[in-house]
């Protein structure tokens, strides 16, 4: 139980990871065009 919910959570984690660095990303590149 307790692993499946930490492997869970790490999931969530990398995800939003690489939703915000997308996120800036296109924010950062928005600026200059």
């Amino acid at each position: 139980m307790y692993l499946a919910l930490c492997s869970l959570l790490r999931i969530v984690c990398e995800f939003n990871y690489t939703v915000v660095i997308s996120l800036y990303i296109y924010i950062y590149l928005g600026r200059f065009l």
